[in-house]
């Protein structure tokens, strides 16, 4: 029943993707396109996602307008916001994304137009795009990524296989840094996250503030957790001395509405604890003990894979709850602390807290060949 409902699903998807959305696009593109127009979609989430709200504070600060699409519906209405996006997608000069955005690929895009993907995970951990059918399945034909002009990484050695998932030339996808990142570098940002969480949590001052950040199994549509019964088992046993905190994947529904954004939790955190999630290597910024709790490693590694092998990674490793409870509570050493920073130097190199703005630059420079080249 899931794979007749999943095949339902990507045969719909295909058919706006090949009829309806193309046709929209066609009509709108004999307009103009209107100078200095940013578009920001992302279909993932219904207000504006993290890794966009710098770079689209810097994009008005340079004197850029800006139209945001930002949408989590499905059916009807999902379909008129895209729809809608295709208008304005027919016009624009820029359209930036941070996820996958089927309406982007539906139709061959206008040379006048630039497509950047500010991918919303840093370095390289579980599969993705097209080197795991957990993302797009074989059912799904043409490249999702095609109209792409640039993906931007967090540091050199992540291009190759980020460009291989995309099925995209290696050149398409540049060591920039993830924009999102440079808050961290903003002077008093860390402490004031810091302010922010004992208010918001009166109850864990002078405790151990652990973040338990899980990603998601399965498919986006039906997401799943793993562990977390021996969490709160844990939690249980520790809550004298250690305030635990959780932070969930945009896809998995919450039963509580978090009062801080994962931005905002990390700086605040004495410790992380995360499974196949890229908010691992963000954390390594803040030379903390992080932790991977991985009950369903085997499984997942079958199922889905990764670019490395996570036992290589700086960080402590917990499969069952009495694993969990010494990586917690065990002092951390300086041999870890400087594995973190090898770690950083290999693939964070481009977070450095200027991403945002090389970003741009990388635009206007692209602006200014297009315009030589048409000129001749």
């Amino acid at each position: 029943m899931i794979k007749i409902k999943l095949w339902i699903r990507q045969y719909g998807k295909m058919l706006l993707q090949y009829g309806v959305l193309p046709f929209v696009y066609q009509i709108e593109k004999r307009k103009n396109i209107k100078q200095r127009f940013v578009v920001l979609a992302d279909s993932h989430q219904e207000k504006m996602p993290e890794s966009m709200l710098l770079f689209s504070q810097e994009l008005k600060k340079r004197g850029y307008y800006v139209k945001t699409f930002f949408f989590q519906e499905r059916g009807i209405k999902g379909i008129g916001k895209m729809i809608s996006f295709m208008r304005v997608y027919a016009q624009a000069e820029y359209v930036i994304l941070c996820d996958y955005f089927l309406p982007v690929a539906s139709c061959r895009k206008r040379k006048e137009t630039t497509v950047i993907q500010l991918w919303h995970a840093c370095g390289l951990l579980k599969k993705c795009g097209y080197s795991t059918t957990d993302d797009i399945p074989a059912v799904y034909h043409g490249n999702l990524f095609r109209n792409y002009d640039l993906v931007t990484v967090s540091g050199e050695s992540c291009r190759e296989k980020m460009a291989e998932a995309m099925r995209l030339p290696k050149e398409k996808v540049q060591a920039l840094g993830v924009s999102r990142t440079d808050i961290f570098w903003k002077e008093g940002y860390q402490k004031s996250c810091r302010r922010k969480f004992f208010s918001l949590y009166p109850e864990a001052v002078g405790k151990k503030i652990v973040l338990w950040a899980p990603t998601f199994r399965g498919r986006a549509f039906q997401p799943y957790v793993v562990g977390e019964t021996i969490i709160q088992e844990v939690e249980e046993q520790l809550k004298e001395n250690y305030y635990f905190i959780s932070h969930f994947h945009p896809h998995i529904k919450q039963k509580k509405k978090e009062q801080q954004k994962i931005m905002e939790l990390l700086p605040a955190v004495d410790c992380l604890i995360t499974d196949y999630s890229s908010v691992f290597y963000e954390f390594l910024l803040f030379k903390k003990p992080v932790i991977f709790f991985v009950p369903d490693y085997e499984t997942y590694q079958e199922t889905r894979g990764f670019y490395i092998d996570l036992r290589t990674l700086p960080a402590r490793w917990a499969q069952r709850k009495e694993e969990l409870l010494l990586a917690i509570t065990q002092p951390y050493s300086i041999e870890e602390q400087l594995a973190q920073r090898d770690c950083c130097k290999t693939y964070l190199s481009a977070c450095d807290g200027h991403a945002t703005e090389r970003i741009l630059d990388w635009m206007e420079l692209v602006k200014v060949q297009k315009k030589g080249r048409s000129e001749r």
